[in-house]
């Protein structure tokens, strides 16, 4: 459950900066953090652009 919870996006926007700057993380943990972190920002940037063109196709207005 530990190794999940360092997985999940929280971890990486609030705990993770909080970690490095009161210097508790070895370099390779900060590695894998910043790793992890790249991860969700493509994963949560392809959701986006998904979403994005979902939604144009559904909702485009035509006509003027």
């Amino acid at each position: 459950v530990a190794y999940a919870a360092q997985m999940l996006p929280f971890r990486s926007s609030m705990g993770f900066p909080l970690e490095i700057m009161l210097n508790r993380l070895s370099g390779g943990e900060i590695a894998l953090g910043f790793a992890v972190a790249s991860a969700w920002i493509v994963a949560f940037g392809l959701l986006y652009r998904l979403g994005w063109r979902i939604g144009l196709r559904r909702y485009q207005a035509v006509g003027g």
